[in-house]
């Protein structure tokens, strides 16, 4: 819809993917979302609810596919975008991450454990923790993982003789995003 109604001196963008791609897409997206809650109400307290979980598992690939879609269907005048976007561009930064969330699961737990010992604040202290270290990961992945998807769909966009190269530095991006955390 905004690229249909926007344009840049003087040519108009259009988005041409299809109601078919389009449903292909991201119907996949829409299931595996709902299947785990469904299943949760239909399967109360049983374990197919944790494989069922396990599906997030593949939302990089679904995030590519997502992109590919997008990058891929655009138009600018008479020139039609194409996207080299494989299927696990995204696995990467998203495994990075989570290593960084357990590394600093471990982190909170040990400082939390200390503070502890030498407070005597059993109840308050590990659910203080548990926020600050949320707020702290919410603060540096999100960030790191918009910066990471969004350099590596434009690198694998171009607008048939136009290639598109992004460098958007992951450090500047957390910096403003903290900002406006703030505000």
């Amino acid at each position: 819809f905004r690229l249909r109604h926007s344009s840049y001196r003087g040519l108009r963008f259009d988005f041409y993917g299809s109601m078919l791609d389009a449903y292909a897409t991201y119907l996949p997206v829409a299931l595996i979302f709902l299947m785990p809650p469904l299943l949760a109400v239909i399967f109360p307290g049983d374990l197919v609810i944790a494989f069922a979980g396990l599906l997030y598992l593949a939302w990089p690939w679904l995030q590519a596919r997502m992109k590919h879609f997008q990058q891929g269907g655009f138009a600018y005048g008479g020139w039609y975008s194409r996207s080299t976007l494989n299927a696990s561009a995204f696995v990467w930064p998203y495994v990075k991450s989570g290593i960084y969330v357990f590394l600093g699961a471990i982190a909170a737990g040990i400082l939390t454990a200390a503070l502890a010992s030498v407070l005597q604040m059993l109840t308050v202290l590990p659910i203080l923790m548990g926020i600050i270290f949320s707020y702290l990961m919410y603060v540096a992945l999100g960030p790191y993982l918009q910066v990471k998807i969004w350099n590596k769909s434009w690198e694998a966009t171009s607008l048939e003789e136009i290639e598109f190269y992004s460098a958007l530095p992951v450090g500047a991006f957390t910096k403003l995003q903290s900002k406006n955390l703030l505000l």
